[in-house]
C-alpha cells in the first residue's frame, strides 16, 4: 500500500490564516483529467524522498528530515480545517513549515540517498530498501527532491508578500 500527501498553502492576512487556492501549475495528466491549468495543493505527487525530507515519512533514502512532524497548527484556516475533520480521512504525521524556512534551507548540501531496489523474491522487487550508511552515492537535496517541490515554492514566493506569513500545512495517508 502506498502513501500520499495532502498539502495546502496558507497566508496570514490581518492576523488570520487564509487558504491559498488555484495557483500551482497542473501537470499534463492533471490538465487532462481535471480540466484545469492550476491546482490547489502545492505538493500532490507521491515522492518518498520529499516525504522523508519533510517529516521522516517513508524515508527509505534515510535523508535527514527537516523536522519531526509538528502537528497541525491550532490556528488553521477554515479552508484547510474542513479537510481535517472529515471522518473519512485517516491521516498521520501532520506538520507545517513557513515558506521562509523552506526557501532558506541550503539545498546544495550533500546527502547520501540510501534508497535502492532489492530483489525480494524470484519475480519480486522491493523498491523501498535502505542501504547501509556509506553504501550509496552522495548527492544533494536539490537533486533528491522532485521538481514539483521547487516549482511550488517559487510560485508561492512570487504571489505572497512575506514568506514569514506564508506556510504549507500537510499530512499523509496510506
Amino acid at each position: 500500500m502506498g502513501c500520499d500527501i495532502h498539502s495546502f498553502a496558507e497566508v496570514r492576512r490581518d492576523g488570520k490564516w487564509e487558504r491559498v487556492s488555484g495557483i500551482f501549475p497542473a501537470d499534463e495528466h492533471e490538465r487532462k483529467y481535471y480540466n484545469t491549468d492550476f491546482m490547489d495543493q502545492p505538493f500532490r505527487n507521491r515522492s518518498y524522498d520529499l516525504f522523508g525530507f519533510l517529516a521522516g515519512v517513508r524515508n527509505y533514502s534515510a535523508i535527514p528530515p527537516l523536522s519531526a512532524p509538528r502537528g497541525l497548527p491550532d490556528d488553521l484556516s477554515e479552508g484547510v480545517k474542513e479537510y481535517t475533520t472529515e471522518e473519512l480521512w485517516d491521516y498521520h504525521s501532520p506538520s507545517w513549515f513557513l515558506l521562509d524556512e523552506l526557501l532558506t534551507f541550503n539545498y546544495s548540501q550533500s546527502v547520501e540517498d540510501r534508497r535502492y531496489s532489492a530483489q525480494a523474491g524470484p519475480r519480486s522487487w522491493n523498491n523501498g530498501a535502505t542501504a547501509e550508511p556509506g553504501a550509496e552515492e552522495m548527492t544533494t537535496y536539490q537533486k533528491c527532491l522532485p521538481e514539483e517541490y521547487f516549482t511550488s515554492l517559487a510560485v508561492l514566493k512570487d504571489v505572497v508578500d512575506n514568506p514569514k506569513d506564508t506556510r504549507i500545512v500537510f499530512w499523509f495517508d496510506n
